[in-house]
């Protein structure tokens, strides 16, 4: 019998939750191969960080013949064109493929193709592995690609299809297969002849090399699918993730009548989350709000999910919805309020971050507002860090105090800026106005037990109830060992498994250029070309801290990172209040406020981290 990876279907649905039945059919055909024939499902690949990814369905291999990548389409295809339809069997709804299967299956051919020329050429014995011709290396054996379309019989109509029906198994080869089993499966069954058919077309051209099967089998088993395991877990995870997160909808929906109120949650509790999508609701039904937060990383984030949630450029809402960090708000409050020395002097106040300073320079009473900072409702976010102090000066912003919105959310856990947090100077009262966040809905399992158990700061009652990999957590004797063992790690562990550079961060105590004094400098921002194998001489990679990242690709472009490898770096201060799949956490373990660092560097951490202390 054939030999199948996963081993049982169990297994396969445990990997893909969501597996299309037309995927578990093919599944099972395969049984009807010969016991020559290995198969794997669901090979996931990506060419680099800037080219082409995909995912082969399944990838079938015969020792003595070659490869194939089988794309399965399921419900009723139809083409107009090039272009291909799918109509779902139980509703009847129509809708256009993404792309073409059968582009799909030949792209995932040649990658395998190449992946397995660029891994043998780097071993001892490729004389033994790949077939050396005037054009240079070659893989030995055949390679091909078919589509199998289980619902849709493009045969019987052959004037319904514009592409070639040598490589289409569809449901008349189906019925065909069902047929001979009931015959009692005598040779070989039409799946398998089918197969052998497209691989035998170039057959004269094999060259049967030793150590062929035992390397390809290798390097789709570990190989590709160290990228599987990483990429495509990530992905379900993420998947898990947005449906745990209706929990902030709920607690919404449950408060919508409520105007005061502040939330108090550990890190990764939602917090950001509520407070974004309260604005949004309120923004909706017609009221101007203003939303603050303290970094301005954080603020371009809030920025960007707006306009994808309105689909709308930021300048055509921020009008009466407005996000700004407490400096620039300040400064522009101060701009309608002062003038000459009194807001040179407000000025200086802001840029020096004596925000106390600052607002006795505001008038004490401010009686006429502007209409331009006049709001129906305020959410603040990260409200630990902000001076307490303003909240006399915001309250004065309401077009209406009784029935203006005042949301504030905060972590005392992560006050790193201002003075002590105090909710009654709110104007709230915690026995009624006070909601306690406690469940962890960013963090997997694994992230939160260890923030838990490691620092004793971030209390949660519930998880999210998505398990992951194991926190990673080691020891150098510089910054700077500490950062070069990351950025290796990042490209062999990450970047040649197809995980993309914006699913990773670096974060540290200190700036680039405190790690490598030599870092270069543009435009408020460091990088430092590095010297490390990236798999290609023609290729560099950096490691680049941007002033924003928003900014990024200017960045790039003034840079000439044009194809180039590169990871992003950012100070623990700068990127609180946001989040990445994987985070390395960087970090003078003789730090005065060592487990505060630590919990809110590591909680931005949503599905891996590594902590390397120096």
């Amino acid at each position: 019998m054939v030999i199948k990876d996963p081993k049982t279907l169990k297994e396969l649905k445990r990997r893909c939750a969501s597996v299309p039945k037309s995927e578990i059919t093919f599944y099972h055909l395969l049984d009807t191969l010969s016991d020559e024939w290995y198969a794997w499902h669901s090979v996931v690949w990506a060419q680099d960080l800037h080219k082409d990814s995909g995912e082969g369905d399944f990838v079938l291999f015969h020792p003595k013949k070659g490869f194939l990548v089988v794309e399965v389409k399921g419900g009723l295809i139809s083409t107009e064109g090039r272009t291909f339809y799918s109509t779902n069997t139980r509703t009847h709804k129509k809708y256009a493929l993404k792309r073409s299967p059968f582009f799909q299956a030949k792209n995932t051919m040649y990658y395998i193709r190449d992946f397995y020329i660029e891994r043998a050429k780097k071993t001892s014995n490729n004389i033994t592995l790949l077939k050396h011709t005037s054009k240079g290396p070659q893989f030995p054996l055949s390679f091909s690609f078919a589509v199998f379309f289980p619902d849709t019989s493009f045969k019987e109509h052959p004037d319904a299809l514009q592409f070639s029906y040598e490589r289409i198994f569809d449901y008349s080869d189906l019925r065909e297969v069902y047929e001979w089993q009931k015959l009692g499966k005598v040779g070989s069954s039409p799946l398998e002849d089918f197969l052998c058919m497209l691989l035998d077309v170039f057959q004269d051209s094999r060259a049967q090399l030793p150590d062929v099967s035992t390397f390809f089998i290798k390097i789709i088993s570990p190989k590709m699918n160290t990228y599987i395991n990483r990429k495509h877990y990530i992905q379900q995870r993420q998947e898990e993730l947005e449906k745990v997160n209706t929990h902030q909808d709920f607690l919404i929906n449950a408060l919508s009548r409520k105007k005061k109120c502040f939330f108090q949650g550990s890190a990764g509790s939602g917090k950001t989350f509520i407070a974004m999508k309260k604005a949004l609701k309120c923004y909706k039904e017609g009221n101007r709000i203003l939303f603050l937060c303290y970094n301005a990383e954080l603020r371009n984030s809030i920025e960007s999910y707006f306009s994808q949630k309105l689909e709308l450029p930021h300048s055509q809402f921020q009008k009466n919805l407005t996000i700004s960090t407490l400096h620039a708000f300040l400064y522009e409050l101060g701009s309608s309020l002062l003038l000459g020395n009194e807001y040179r002097r407000l000025s200086e106040c802001i840029r020096k971050y004596d925000f106390e300073k600052a607002i006795e320079l505001l008038p004490s009473t401010i009686s006429d507002v502007p209409e331009s900072f006049q709001y129906d409702g305020i959410i603040i976010d990260e409200a630990q860090d902000i001076p307490s102090g303003c909240y006399s000066i915001l309250q004065k912003l309401f077009r209406d105090p009784k029935s203006a919105l005042f949301y504030i959310f905060f972590d005392a856990s992560q006050d790193i800026y201002s003075d002590s947090f105090v909710e009654t100077q709110l104007g709230m009262d915690p026995t009624r106005d006070l909601i306690i966040l406690d469940q962890n809905l960013r963090n997997t399992y694994e992230i939160a037990r260890w923030l838990e158990l490691s620092v004793k700061l971030g209390k949660y009652n519930k998880y999210s109830g998505i398990t992951g990999f194991k926190v990673s957590k080691r020891k150098f004797k510089s910054g700077k060992d500490a950062l070069l063992k990351a950025m290796a790690i990042i490209m062999k562990d990450y970047y040649e498994q197809g995980i993309n550079s914006g699913q990773i961060l670096i974060l540290s105590n200190e700036k680039l250029n405190r790690i490598f004094d030599k870092a270069y400098h543009q435009q408020h921002s460091y990088y430092y070309p590095l010297r490390m194998k990236t798999g290609s001489s023609k290729k560099r990679y950096f490691i680049i801290e941007p002033y924003r990242l928003n900014r990024l690709e200017e960045l790039k472009e003034q840079l000439d990172i044009n194809g180039d490898y590169y990871a992003l770096m950012k100070t623990i201060h700068g990127f609180k209040g946001l989040e990445r799949d994987i985070i390395f956490l960087l970090i003078n373990q003789n730090l005065p406020e060592l487990e505060k660092m630590i919990y809110i560097g590591a909680s931005r951490a949503k599905f891996k981290l590594h902590v390397y202390l120096y």
